[in-house]
C-alpha cells in the first residue's frame, strides 16, 4: 500500500499485478472480507475492490458497487497512453521524446538535464495518473491535498524495483555507523561522498530519504560495477575516471523502472 495508491501483489512472488491511485492519503491497512478489499482514505471515502484480475473495462466506479472496475485502473505491464499535456514543448534528439506543459516546467525548475536526463517516453496513464518517464526519474501529475487542482511531483522509485528479489540485506534497517549521518526516518546511514551530493541536490525534497546502505552493484545497462546508494527518488552512483577521480551522479533509475515494469522501450 503506497501513501495514495492501492497495489495488489502476487502473494507467491511479490510481483505487482495492478494498482489504483486514490484521491488522498490511505490512513490504515486495508481490510479484506468476502473477496473484497476495503480501503479508507483521509477524504472520507471508502474504496472497495474485488481482488481481480480486472479486464479493460473503464466504467465509472462508485462506493457500494463492489466488484466494478474503478476509473483509471491500469494493468501492470500494459502501456496505456495519456493525453499530451498542454503548453510549451521541448524535444530531446537522443530519445525522440518530448516534455510538455507542467512536466516541462517542473523539469526545468528542479534541475533539468543534470537531474532528470531526457524524456524516454510520452505521457502515460498509470493508476489513473498522468506520468512521464525520464532517464533518471518519473514525473507524475497528482491531485493537490486540498482538492484545488493538480500538481507535478517526482514519483518514488525505490521499492518498486525490487519486487523480483525476495530479500536484500542492503535494504534492511541498519545501525548507526561511526562518521556517518544516521537517518532515523528510514534507519539508514549517509556518508561521503553521497552525503555532500544529497545536501547539494535538495536533500529529502530532491532525492528523498536513503532506503539502502551503500553497496556495489552490477549494471546490466553498461556492464559496470559501481558503488551505489538508493534513495526514495534516485539512485546515486560513484563513477571513476581513468585517472582515478571519483564523481557522484544520478543513475538511470527512471529508465530502469520503465524496463522492469513494461519491458523494452517502444
Amino acid at each position: 500500500m503506497g501513501d495514495d495508491t492501492v497495489e495488489v501483489l502476487n502473494a507467491a512472488t511479490g510481483e505487482l499485478l495492478w494498482e489504483y491511485a486514490v484521491s488522498s492519503t490511505v490512513y490504515a491497512p486495508p481490510t479484506v472480507a468476502g473477496g473484497v478489499i476495503y480501503v479508507g482514505t483521509t477524504d472520507g471515502y471508502l474504496y472497495a475492490f474485488s481482488a481481480g484480475p480486472y479486464g479493460d473495462n473503464r466504467t465509472a466506479y462508485k462506493v457500494g458497487q463492489v466488484g466494478s472496475n474503478p476509473p483509471g485502473f491500469t494493468v501492470y505491464r500494459k502501456v496505456v497512453g495519456a493525453a499530451k499535456l498542454p503548453g510549451e514543448e521541448q524535444c530531446f534528439a537522443d530519445t525522440g521524446k518530448c516534455a510538455r506543459g507542467a512536466f516541462l516546467t517542473f523539469w526545468r525548475d528542479k534541475g533539468g538535464q543534470d537531474r532528470f536526463g531526457p524524456a524516454v517516453t510520452d505521457e502515460l496513464n498509470e493508476a489513473g495518473r498522468t506520468v512521464q518517464y525520464f532517464r533518471n526519474a518519473v514525473l507524475e501529475q497528482a491531485d493537490k491535498p486540498d482538492g484545488s487542482g493538480t500538481e507535478v511531483r517526482m514519483g518514488k522509485l525505490d521499492f518498486r524495483l525490487f519486487y523480483y528479489h525476495p530479500h536484500d540485506d542492503n535494504f534492511d534497517p541498519a545501525k548507526q555507523e561511526q562518521g556517518a549521518t544516521y537517518v532515523p526516518e528510514t534507519h539508514h546511514n549517509l556518508a561521503e561522498p553521497f552525503l555532500a551530493y544529497w545536501h547539494a541536490h535538495g536533500e529529502v525534497a530532491g532525492l528523498g530519504y536513503p532506503v539502502s546502505e551503500p553497496f556495489d552493484e552490477y549494471s546490466a545497462v553498461d556492464g559496470q560495477t559501481r558503488r551505489v546508494q538508493y534513495f526514495e527518488r534516485a539512485r546515486l552512483e560513484i563513477n571513476k575516471a581513468d585517472n582515478g577521480t571519483e564523481t557522484v551522479s544520478i543513475g538511470a533509475l527512471g529508465l530502469q523502472k520503465y524496463k522492469m515494469r513494461y519491458g523494452k522501450l517502444t
